[in-house]
């Protein structure tokens, strides 16, 4: 794909990949790698787009999703290139707007529970893009100024699970509109941001129904031990949920880890970069 891309690779190399995040558990493992590659690809070639993360994210996601024709999205390519906290918008074209913010810890739990990320995307995708479709609505523009009340008459021939991912999708892109003002007018309390993070994963547990029962006892356990909201990671389905724990993120740790989930204490970082290690 880079080749076709304009990349002049210079030759074979061995390459060895290690990682600390968890894998096919809704952390972007994936994304985070190709991403990774894509940046050590351009770099040992000289290429004039290695030091551009948009250029590395794009390059990414067609290395991952477009070239095989898999469900994903582009957001990770662009979060992982990019880093820091972002507001992205994918529209017309990629909009990418970092946001100022003094966040803290978080407490990320990998639940260790198996998940089929193309069985959940095929069901929550699917079943929106169906009844766009009936609707005659398009996924870009239209459905930004979409409302709920608006149309729940004309999908009345839809099963009521199928209706409520469409709902639940709506009020999420409320909730991120929601989340984007505070960002934009100044700083995000703690509390805020916590409880904005219930509330989404809420939608994501009864709407959208891609939680479990064991990622919901870590995310309960994770509040009662200090955290101040949370919700699940990525697709669903098992994998991963975080919590915001600015405070005594040790202890909200050991509280997941009680009720079977594996923790890690992380923090807002920078995206892609290069260290060269000269060894003797």
């Amino acid at each position: 794909m880079l080749y076709r891309h304009g990349v002049a690779i210079p030759g074979g190399y061995d390459i060895k990949i290690t990682s600390e995040i968890p894998i096919n558990s809704g952390t972007s493992s994936s994304s985070a790698m190709i991403v990774a590659l894509v940046k050590f690809l351009l770099t040992v070639s000289n290429d004039r787009r290695r030091n551009n993360p948009y250029e590395i994210a794009r390059l990414a996601h067609l290395a991952e999703v477009v070239e095989f024709n898999e469900p994903g999205g582009m957001m990770d390519h662009y979060a992982t290139a990019l880093g820091d906290v972002l507001f992205m918008d994918f529209r017309d074209k990629v909009t990418v707007e970092r946001l100022e913010h003094g966040m803290g810890t978080f407490v990320l739990g990998d639940s260790q529970e198996p998940k089929d990320t193309k069985e959940i995307l095929h069901r929550v995708k699917g079943g929106i893009l169906e009844m766009l479709e009936f609707l005659q609505i398009d996924i870009g523009e239209d459905l930004w100024y979409l409302y709920f009340s608006e149309i729940s008459n004309k999908i009345t021939e839809f099963p009521p699970d199928q209706v409520e991912l469409l709902k639940g999708a709506l009020y999420n892109r409320d909730l991120t509109d929601v989340a984007h003002q505070i960002f934009s007018d100044g700083f995000m309390e703690d509390e805020k941001l916590g409880k904005l993070l219930t509330r989404c994963h809420k939608i994501l547990k009864d709407q959208l129904k891609i939680s479990t029962p064991k990622l919901d006892a870590m995310i309960d356990a994770g509040i009662a031990a200090g955290a101040l909201g949370g919700k699940l990671n990525g697709s669903g389905g098992g994998g991963c949920m975080f919590v915001y724990a600015p405070h005594n993120p040790e202890q909200v740790a050991h509280a997941i880890e009680k009720v079977g989930g594996k923790a890690f204490v992380v923090e807002v970082d920078e995206g892609v970069k290069t260290e060269m290690i000269v060894t003797e």
